[in-house]
């Protein structure tokens, strides 16, 4: 089974916005938004927090050509306008390129630093770890590195 890549297939969600002076597009703002609730940013301010505190490693990692991250408003615009059913629909099948989920089992995702948290201007090349965990048979599916 070919692995699909979830930032392009985010973008086939429809962004409630209207199209005038949209800064970023909705995989930039969805792709921050899971990044940041994985890593225990939860509610619109967490999240726009989050995308300050590393807006240099965001704009590199997304590539966002305008150096600017988005603000939690329109992090707040676009998570109340997006159809969910089609974002849950788009990461259900981007996480089933990567694992065999049988029935309804449940599958928890964890991502860690491995050597620790971010505490110094020159930490910036952590190691990351992410790992997709069944409840049901309480095994490890899938631990995937990411530097």
């Amino acid at each position: 089974m070919k692995r699909k890549q979830l930032r392009e297939e985010l973008k086939k969600i429809k962004d409630p916005r209207r199209e005038a002076g949209q800064r970023h597009s909705i995989d930039v703002v969805l792709m921050l938004t899971i990044m940041a609730t994985m890593s225990g940013y939860l509610g619109y301010r967490a999240i726009g927090d989050f995308s300050k505190r590393y807006k240099n490693e965001l704009i590199s990692y997304l590539s966002i050509e305008k150096k600017r991250v988005p603000a939690f408003t329109t992090i707040r615009r676009v998570l109340m306008g997006i159809e969910y059913e089609k974002f849950t629909e788009i990461f259900e099948s981007w996480m089933g390129s990567y694992i065999q989920k049988k029935n309804h089992q449940w599958v928890s995702i964890d991502g860690k630093a491995i050597k620790g948290t971010k505490q110094k201007e020159e930490d910036l090349k952590l190691a990351h770890l992410v790992s997709f965990f069944s409840s049901d048979s309480e095994a490890i599916l899938l631990e995937v590195p990411l530097s």
